[in-house]
């Protein structure tokens, strides 16, 4: 049965000026859950190497440098969130191989570094509520089992369609709240749409929420078959081309809500073609809007394009335009 160790370790030990860490020369005091009192490390490093779990919070450590996790060969998850941690140095996590669960959200890291997370057997990389600004191409090629990847909040401003070589298996890439401005040709090259999971079927799902996107080239998502559920809500998205999405054989949910879409193209059979589309708290043409409610009632299309909201504010706003105007006429 597998064991959950340190909910909680204080590191004091400083191994030269820049690293804070070495998870085998704990010199502090640390309890194990059931344990009403603390016990010695040496009594606790021998439990340590059966760990499933280890959290350590809280604490300053600048730099995770090589060999900061070692000999560990029963660790699953690693949380080490809110560390303050400003650099992770090549072979930091090299030698525990069966490294599932991943956290560094709330850190400082500004630069993710090729060669870090590289053949590395984690299916699950938090990396949320850092300062990160720049991610080297091959930072997270060559990982068979990443799954999820958590890049939200940070300062991303593109995404590199080369990331994710030999990397086939994410289902979850999240990038919401950074400073992307626009989707270029085939930027996610490298993902596949439609994954299988001991023969249960998983999408991608892209989550590009609450960034600066205001252009997307219309081949920017060729080459994923089929897509769960896409976030592009919370852009400065205003013209959508008529081919976006025209070589994505199907999407579940498309999230367009909160930019600046005033109409769509005419054709717009592909912009469409998700199971639901969501494009309210837009600031609509209000004819256009009225044209594209009218091709949707006749394309009997209405169930899965929610523009209901915006259609009554028109409707308010002619409303309110049409009692001015008689006003205007009495007075």
């Amino acid at each position: 049965m597998f064991r959950l160790i340190l909910l909680s370790v204080l590191l004091n030990v400083c191994l030269s000026d820049k690293c804070n860490v070495d998870l085998n020369g704990v010199k502090k005091k640390w309890s194990q859950r059931a344990l009403s009192e603390p016990f010695e490390t040496e009594d606790a490093l021998s439990s340590l190497q059966d760990a499933y779990k280890i959290t350590i919070k809280g604490q300053e450590i600048p730099v995770l440098c090589k060999g900061t996790v070692k000999g560990l060969e029963k660790l699953y998850e690693l949380d080490m969130d809110f560390n303050g941690i400003k650099e992770i140095e090549v072979g930091a996590f090299a030698d525990v191989v069966h490294l599932r669960d991943l956290h560094l959200n709330k850190n400082r890291l500004k630069h993710i570094k090729a060669g870090v997370f590289n053949e590395l057997g984690i299916s699950i990389l938090r990396l949320g509520d850092n300062e990160i600004e720049l991610i080297d191409q091959t930072a997270f090629d060559d990982m068979p089992n990443l799954r999820i990847i958590h890049l939200n909040n940070n300062k991303i401003s593109a995404i590199n369609k080369e990331w994710f070589k030999n990397t086939p298996n994410v289902h979850q890439l999240t990038l919401e709240n950074n400073l992307i401005t626009s989707l270029v040709e085939h930027n996610f090259k490298n993902l596949q749409g439609k994954l299988f999971f001991y023969d249960l079927p998983a999408w991608l799902n892209i989550d590009l929420s609450g960034n600066k996107i205001a252009t997307i080239d219309p081949k920017a998502f060729d080459g994923l078959e089929e897509l769960g559920i896409l976030s592009l809500d919370k852009n400065e998205i205003s013209v959508l081309h008529e081919d976006t999405f025209k070589d994505v054989g199907r999407i579940s949910w498309i999230n367009l809500t909160s930019n600046k879409i005033r109409c769509l193209p005419q054709h717009m059979k592909h912009i469409l073609k998700a199971d639901a589309t969501f494009l309210e708290n837009n600031p609509w043409n209000c004819t256009c809007l009225e044209t594209l409610q009218q091709q949707l009632k006749w394309r009997r299309l209405t169930s899965k394009v929610s523009i209901s909201s915006d259609v009554l504010k028109c409707k308010i706003d002619d409303l309110k335009s049409t009692v001015r105007d008689v006003l205007a006429e009495h007075e």
